[in-house]
């Protein structure tokens, strides 16, 4: 019998999410789609995700490729050594027939990300990248 990952005993506990997005539909978007399920915060820029980490470290970082001037890349790497426990995922835009590109394959073989989700990801796609293994 395939598990529903909605109500898996596993997934039941409610993470700490942290959303990082300069994009408020982005950010609004994740948030509106894990609310109920965990406890969300946003933050609009990487210094503002450093500022909320060392407050109150999140299980996990749900952040937008498309940040500057400090990049996802940047972040994690921080994130990945100040907070080596906090889970991190790179949300991205896929193109078309484009695949993993070399960012994104290089932060995961470095494990700085482990996992890549699409902004487009079904929720139950959304939910397994942010779940522990």
């Amino acid at each position: 019998m395939e598990r529903d990952p909605l109500v898996d005993d596993a997934a039941s506990r409610r993470l700490g999410v942290l959303v990082v997005s300069e994009d408020p539909a982005v950010a609004l978007a994740v948030e509106q789609r894990l609310r109920g399920l965990h406890q969300v915060r946003v933050a609009m820029s990487a210094q503002k995700a450093l500022v909320e980490i060392k407050r109150e470290p999140p299980d996990v970082v749900v952040c937008d490729q498309a940040i500057a001037p400090v990049t996802a890349d940047e972040l994690f790497e921080i994130i990945a050594t100040f907070f080596p426990k906090v889970r991190r995922v790179l949300q991205v835009e896929w193109r078309l027939g484009s695949g993993l590109g070399p960012t994104m394959k290089g932060l995961l073989e470095r494990g700085l990300a482990e996992a890549v989700v699409d902004r487009a990801a079904s929720l139950e796609h959304l939910l397994a990248a942010i779940r522990p293994a």
